[in-house]
């Protein structure tokens, strides 16, 4: 399933919600990212964007939207996963989440 997010912001129209939360929510955490990056997404969409992660959930279910994101933030930064699953995370928007690496 192909899951296409609508722009927040003045970001241009082929911005997505993911980008922005890592471009300037995040950005910070770009050059020495924690292994948790899925996660404090998950907390900043909590925080920040928590109304249209409920569209977007109403929209595709739990399961996609989750996964949609914690791909769009490997993807986006070019991480790698470690192999390893921490299963408790600090968002109540997940269960469970890879942990991530810089390459």
């Amino acid at each position: 399933m192909q899951i296409h997010f609508k722009t927040i912001g003045s970001k241009s129209n082929s911005a997505s919600f993911i980008e922005r939360i890592l471009d300037e929510d995040l950005k910070h955490l770009r050059n020495d990212c924690p292994c948790d990056i899925v996660d404090t997404v998950f907390v900043v969409i909590e925080e920040k964007y928590l109304s249209m992660y409920n569209e977007m959930y109403k929209v595709t279910g739990r399961r996609n939207i989750n996964s949609y994101i914690a791909r769009s933030v490997k993807s986006f930064w070019g991480l790698k996963n470690t192999g390893r699953v921490c299963t408790s995370p600090k968002s109540s928007l997940i269960r469970s989440y890879s942990l991530l690496y810089d390459i």
